[in-house]
This record gives C-alpha cells, structure tokens and sequence, in this order.
C-alpha cells in the first residue's frame, strides 16, 4: 500500500483541479483491487465539502493565533458515535519549513475543535459493506487520506491571505505529511 500512498501524495500535489484528482485516487484504488464494484462509491460534493471546511478551518486558526504549524488529523473510527473525522492541532514550535512535521506536535500540541466531512461518511457507509472487505483497508486509508486531502487543500486555498503557518495531514496513529504552506501569496502545495 505504500505505492498507492505515495501516488496518493503525488495527485494532490500535482491537481489545482478538485474533480479530476478525486477522479486520479479512485483510479488508483481501482487499479489495485479491481474486483471490486468501483462504480457503487457515491460521488462527494466536493464543493459543499470544500466550503464549509473552510468556515471550520477559519474559526480554529482564529482560536490558536500562535500556531506556525497546524495538523489536520484524520480519523476513520469516530465518525458515527463522535461525530468528527478531522481534528485540529496547532504548535507555535518549529518552523514552518520543518519537513519533520509529526516531531512538531509531540510535546507543544494544542488541540483544537474536531470536524465532520459529510463525503468521507457517505464513501465510508459504502466501502466499510461486507463486499468491500478486500478492499476496505487500502479504502480507509488510501481513499480516506486522498478525499480529505482534496477537501483540506481546496479549504486551505479559500482562506483569506494572513499569516504564514505549515499545514500537516494525516494519521496521528500513523503517518503525518507535510501538505503545504499558507502564506500571504496564498496556498503552496508541499505533500511530503
């Protein structure tokens, strides 16, 4: 699964364009298990997603004005009793051109208020049914990781120009990625 993670890093950082990279990761997990009915996965309203990410992404910056550096934590487990599949952490440690980005939250980590993308659900009801089995872990970390990338990054780039800050995402369990980097210029793509 490593390859389809990397490949995975690489479409959201090669994509501008929301549609054709959600369209690139179910091509890549379609390829990796091709038995399974691809074309029963519902279609996210990245929009819809995308938009009120931001109006979440926007209130927690204002709560932790110090963060240079902020990680967007996902989650696969919580979504139906917690309600939330993304948490948000921010650090004033580091400096926002540190590519050891997980180092940055294991000792000045403030955690922040956790949210809900509605698409990560509704794949989620979908690929977690019984005849997904084959397929369910690379769905739920592959998929998970793609879609929400897509979803952050598309949030990151409607926040209005302010301060400079590294945007991390991921697996607090597993794997942490450097996503990208706001500045006053906007949103640069860094996923590493």
């Amino acid at each position: 699964m490593e390859k389809q993670i990397l490949k995975t890093l690489d479409i959201l950082r090669s994509h501008k364009d929301s549609e054709p990279a959600w369209a690139e990761i179910v091509a890549l997990c379609r390829a990796a298990k091709k038995r399974m009915p691809w074309d029963s996965l519902p279609t996210p309203d990245i929009e819809r997603d995308a938009r009120a990410a931001s109006q979440w992404l926007s209130a927690e910056l204002q709560q932790q004005p110090n963060a240079r550096c902020i990680a967007l934590a996902l989650d696969t487990l919580n979504m139906e009793d917690a309600a939330y599949n993304v948490q948000f952490v921010g650090t004033g440690a580091g400096e926002p051109d540190d590519g050891q980005v997980g180092l940055l939250f294991e000792e000045d980590a403030t955690y922040g208020g956790q949210y809900l993308i509605p698409g990560l659900v509704e794949l989620h009801q979908v690929y977690s049914q019984e005849n997904w089995e084959e397929a369910f872990t690379l769905c739920d970390y592959v998929l998970f990781l793609g879609y929400a990338g897509i979803i952050l990054t598309a949030a990151l780039r409607q926040l209005p120009a302010g301060r400079n800050f590294l945007a991390a995402l991921g697996f607090f369990d597993g794997d942490l990625f450097a996503l990208g980097r706001k500045t006053p210029d906007g949103f640069t793509l860094i996923c590493r």
